[in-house]
């Protein structure tokens, strides 16, 4: 195989990923549970993520750090005819599909690029905390940034909160949620770790819409 640099990096499992993809077009339910079914790290939160895209109704998903949740969110993306954000040190984008590039803007460098955009998100997924030199207080830092990007009642995942070499994510957290009185947080206990944030506080961007959200109207085909 053809050895790519950064700005092609190769995925856990990089040829079964492109065949996975061969026919174009977003993710099928078929190929959702396939990647569910894998060992890697996010394989038992994708279905995670792409349920609360969809039950927030999310018009605005945002996501750092890109990989097979990419493709995940882009769908739900689609289906709440809303569009995504995604941003990446590497040139993760290569590997969407025209659809999928239709319903999302990305952004080649670090997320500074992102929080300097004045839009506000739905929903907003963190992946790229997973290295042993990033600090608590730049983790802490970028996780406050993305709450001030957050509509009222919107959610943050981040990754990787139970992996011990990574112990600075869930301190950070824990900082986090400890100083502020506008969030909740849960953890969701498996597969490296998935933590939630919920934003509770009045937003300039507005509320999320999930109340109008609706199956019927969503025409969503259950896995």
């Amino acid at each position: 195989m053809e050895k790519f640099n950064k700005l092609n990096p190769i995925l856990h499992r990089h040829e079964e990923f492109i065949q996975d993809r061969s026919d174009g077009g977003f993710i099928s339910n078929d190929i959702m549970m396939k990647w569910f079914n894998d060992k890697y790290s996010t394989s038992k939160h994708l279905l995670i993520l792409y349920s609360i895209a969809i039950g927030l109704n999310a018009k605005n998903i945002l996501e750092i750090g890109g990989g097979r949740s990419t493709c995940v969110l882009s769908r739900a993306a689609k289906e709440n005819n809303g569009k995504m954000t995604h941003g990446d040190i590497c040139n993760i984008n290569y590997l969407l599909s025209e659809q999928e590039k239709k319903v999302t803007k990305f952004f080649l460098g670090k997320s500074d690029l992102i929080w300097e955009i004045d839009e506000g998100y739905d929903f907003a997924f963190l992946d790229y905390f997973s290295e042993k030199d990033k600090k608590v207080f730049y983790i802490e830092n970028e996780i406050n940034k993305c709450i001030k990007k957050m509509k009222k009642n919107g959610v943050i995942a981040i990754h990787d909160v139970f992996v011990k070499k990574y112990s600075n994510i869930k301190m950070a957290i824990h900082k986090v949620v400890k100083k502020r009185k506008d969030v909740e947080y849960i953890t969701i206990p498996f597969n490296y770790g998935l933590g939630l944030i919920r934003c509770l506080e009045n937003s300039k961007y507005g509320s999320c819409d999930c109340n109008s959200y609706s199956c019927k109207k969503q025409k969503i085909k259950y896995i």
